[in-house]
Formats: structure tokens, C-alpha cells, sequence
């Protein structure tokens, strides 16, 4: 009778242990040690309200620690991607600027998007114009307006060259026929307090970066530049709403690896990223900072990525005579 209990206790002891185990596959040992996700931006940014939690979700998938690398550049982290060796160690939360608007812009060692395979899209976080209190519209229509009547003396303020707070910036311009003039700034934390200060007018950034402030009444939203109204600032309307049908804008992040990983190791961390996609803790943080989950697959997701490269081509011309 003891022998048949303890038989039973370790039969259902060694259930639970191989359901609770991460998913590997049967042919490869990996993860062995810790796997490293290169932020192409420095800590303390919006980026952060994906890398952290992505990271630490992720890594329970994997049944091993992720650790983040900051990388004070785009290129510099998308460089150091593209030439790592394809084990599946080293992963990319990358962006547009690096993926495709610095190889545009200037050379760069690293053939762009198509330098990466993709696991999937990590977050979407829609923009928002915002405008100083000291700039007199009220609405996007009465910014048109004004900018108009007074060429030249708005500016608008970007994380950013070749960033997406930047190329909205100049999109904005484009539709609306107005002389805007651009500041860069080197991250959304300067570009936001300079526009708190009024040394700028206005600026296209993620909702994350400015929502204390719209709250605060530091800032006066005037669009969200999502397809539906945020439940953040659900009196603000869309841009289709205010009255520029289709503008939309947001930072994206999708997580890279190498080209040419081992189908094996590429499996393995595929079941974890399915894994943290479909995790609530995570999906409940992205939410709660304005931006979306989009469950796209890796297809899906390189081919997001080559699209938003061919609109992207078209707006550089602008930007870049500014």
C-alpha cells in the first residue's frame, strides 16, 4: 500500500513538473543561459513601458532571465543585431527609425528591415497632438488655421530625425498645406518638457509620454491618432473625427532576431512569445499606457514592417529638405 501511494505521489509530481516546464524543443538544450533584448534607446524612455514588462513576461516563457541592453542609437543596436550570432540569444526590440528610416537616411552596415526575422509586434502605441495652453486653437481645424495665417511660427517638437513623432510631424504638415517648422530633440523626455515650457508649439507623440501632463492641464490635446478614441482621453477626438480622415500614427515595436537562427531555437522561442502575447498581466500593462496589443504572426509582422517602409520612403523627401 505504500509502495502504490508513493508510486502515485510521484507519478502526479512528475505531471505537474513537465506541465509547468517552459516548452523546449526535443532536439535543442535552448535557452541554457540568460537571453539579452537590445533597446535601441537609453533607460528611462517610453520604450521602457515595453522592454521591462516584455522582458520579465517573456523570459517566464522561456524559463530563463532576459536581461536588457540599452543602446544610446538605433543604428548602433540594429547593427549589433544584424551581426550576432543566429543562436537565439540576442533579440532586437526594434522600431521604425531603426528598422527603416536611419537606413534610408544614411548608410549603414545593416540592409534594414530585411536584415531580421521577426517573432511579432510587442506593442502599438498610437500618437496624440498636443499643443502648448499658450497656442490659441482649441481644435485641429482652428490649428490649421492658425498656422496658416502665421506661416512659419509654429514648431513642432520630435523624440527625434527620422523618428515617428518626426515623419507624423511632416505628414501633418503635408495634408494640412502648413509651414511648420521642426525641432528635434534627442528622446520624447526633452521634447516633452521643452513643449511644457512653451519653448515649443506642438508635437505627434505616443500617448505614454504626455498623458500626465494632459491630465495636468500642462497640455491641450487636440487628436488622438488612433482608428477609435483612446479610453485615456476619451473626450479627445480621432483625427478622421477632427476632420483628417485616415492620419493615423503610432510607435510600434516588434521584437528581431538574426537572420538564419536554428528552426529549432526558433520554435522554442516562438511557443514563449505566443506565450506572452497571450498573457494578461502584459496585455493589461500595454493597455493601461495607451497603446494595443496586435496579435500578428511573424509573417504578418515582416510584412507590416515592409509596408510601413514603403510609406515611410515617401515621406522622406520632406523631412529631410526641412
Amino acid at each position: 500500500m505504500l509502495t502504490r501511494t508513493l508510486s502515485k505521489i510521484l507519478l502526479a509530481a512528475f505531471a505537474a513538473a513537465v506541465i509547468a516546464t517552459p516548452a523546449r524543443s526535443a532536439d535543442t538544450d535552448y535557452p541554457a543561459r540568460y537571453v539579452t533584448i537590445i533597446n535601441p534607446f537609453a533607460p528611462g524612455g517610453p520604450t521602457d513601458v515595453v522592454a521591462r514588462p516584455l522582458a520579465r513576461i517573456l523570459g517566464d516563457a522561456l524559463g530563463q532571465q532576459i536581461i536588457i541592453e540599452n543602446k544610446a542609437g538605433g543604428a548602433i543596436a540594429a547593427s549589433q543585431v544584424a551581426r550576432a550570432k543566429p543562436d537565439g540569444y540576442t533579440l532586437f526590440l526594434a522600431t521604425g527609425a531603426a528598422l527603416i528610416v536611419t537606413p534610408l537616411l544614411q548608410k549603414t552596415d545593416y540592409e534594414g528591415w530585411r536584415d531580421f526575422d521577426y517573432l511579432g509586434m510587442a506593442a502599438y502605441l498610437p500618437s496624440v497632438l498636443v499643443v502648448n495652453p499658450s497656442v490659441q486653437a482649441n481644435t485641429v481645424r482652428e490649428l490649421v488655421d492658425l498656422a496658416k495665417r502665421e506661416p512659419g511660427k509654429l514648431n513642432f517638437a520630435s523624440s527625434g530625425q527620422g523618428s515617428s513623432s518626426h515623419l507624423g510631424g511632416e505628414a501633418f504638415r503635408k495634408i494640412t498645406g502648413t509651414d511648420i517648422i521642426h525641432v528635434p530633440y534627442k528622446g520624447a523626455a526633452p521634447a516633452v518638457t521643452d513643449l511644457v515650457a512653451g519653448v515649443t508649439s506642438m508635437a505627434l507623440l505616443n500617448l505614454t509620454s504626455v498623458l500626465p501632463h494632459i491630465k495636468s492641464g500642462k497640455l491641450r490635446a487636440l487628436a488622438f491618432a488612433g482608428k477609435e478614441r483612446s479610453a485615456l482621453i476619451p473626450d479627445v477626438p480621432t483625427f478622421s473625427e477632427a476632420g483628417l480622415p485616415g492620419f493615423e500614427l503610432a510607435s510600434w515595436y516588434v521584437l528581431a532576431t538574426p537572420k538564419h537562427i536554428p528552426p529549432a531555437v526558433l520554435q522554442v522561442l516562438r511557443n514563449a512569445w505566443d506565450k506572452a502575447m497571450a498573457n494578461e498581466e502584459y496585455r493589461a500593462t500595454i493597455v493601461a499606457n495607451g497603446g494595443e496589443i496586435r496579435p500578428y504572426t511573424a509573417e504578418q509582422t515582416a510584412r507590416y514592417v515592409e509596408e510601413e517602409s514603403e510609406r515611410t520612403r515617401t515621406l522622406i523627401p520632406a523631412a529631410q529638405s526641412r
